[in-house]
């Protein structure tokens, strides 16, 4: 049991993490104007739908990435159970979705945004979780 919790801890701190370089990588390549307050939702409606392609493609790689490293982290760490995965890479969907609320988004890009970060948490733990012979 404890490696199973330990798993998931670590899981979903280097799910998080991955998130965070990718997204810091992005911000750095389309970064927000000057003086635009991110809690002035109409400003980052109009932000977000001016951003190229490029951007939307970074943050769908982050959580699509984010929550693969979650899932098979945990799952090896926990002994390669792929409840673990599922456990850590539910976190970073669920922080998908709680990120899609508090932003907003295109209908297209939350939609795609769910959709690869519960299948990279799915592959994530088939992979961590699967057993090899050695």
């Amino acid at each position: 049991m404890l490696r199973l919790v330990l798993g998931v801890l670590a899981g979903v701190a280097a799910g998080f993490a991955t998130v965070f370089l990718i997204e810091l990588i992005s911000g750095k390549l389309y970064p927000m104007p000057a003086g635009l307050d991110p809690t002035n939702a109409e400003g980052m409606k109009a932000y977000i739908a001016g951003l190229p392609g490029g951007a939307f493609a970074l943050v769908l790689a982050a959580m699509t990435l984010g929550a693969f490293d979650a899932a098979a982290i945990a799952a090896v760490i926990a002994g390669r159970r792929r409840v673990a995965g599922w456990i850590a890479g539910g976190f970073i969907v669920a922080a998908t979705v709680v990120n899609l609320i508090a932003i907003p988004h295109p209908v297209w890009f939350a939609a795609a945004s769910v959709v690869l970060a519960a299948t990279g948490a799915w592959l994530g733990a088939a992979l961590g979780g699967e057993r090899r012979a050695v």
